[in-house]
């Protein structure tokens, strides 16, 4: 990106920032094209988190930026608070993921060293 002043680069944070700032205003487009450009950065935060529920933790990491957006004091500290925000909602869709799943009293036993017939018994009698 250019900043139009000598033809040098323009950093990533300070085009977002303009985004940002039209976005906390009620932008409507401004704030399309800030998820739009965010949307892989929270994709490649959360896929190592939530291992099996990315989609849900990318969909929940968007939506607390979307809410939270007007609430951001500088906008060129964007993506450090995109960051924070996001791994907060990629541990908490994980963490709810890993109380829901069901699991196997078989697989209880190999964990804790139980292989035997009788401790498999005693798990499924608990």
């Amino acid at each position: 990106m250019m900043d139009g002043s000598a033809g040098e680069p323009q950093p990533p944070w300070e085009a977002v920032a303009a985004l940002v700032r039209a976005a906390r205003t009620g932008d409507a487009l401004a704030m399309d094209e800030v998820l739009t450009v965010v949307t892989p950065y929270v994709t490649r935060l959360c896929r190592p988190i939530a291992l099996s529920d990315c989609e849900d933790a990318v969909q929940e990491a968007l939506t607390a930026v979307f809410v939270g957006m007007r609430g951001l004091r500088d906008p060129q500290a964007f993506y450090g608070w995109v960051r924070t925000v996001t791994v907060r909602e990629a541990v908490r869709v994980a963490r709810r993921t890993a109380a829901e799943r069901a699991v196997d009293p078989g697989e209880v036993a190999r964990l804790h060293g139980l292989g035997g017939a009788e401790s498999k018994r005693s798990l499924t009698a608990v």
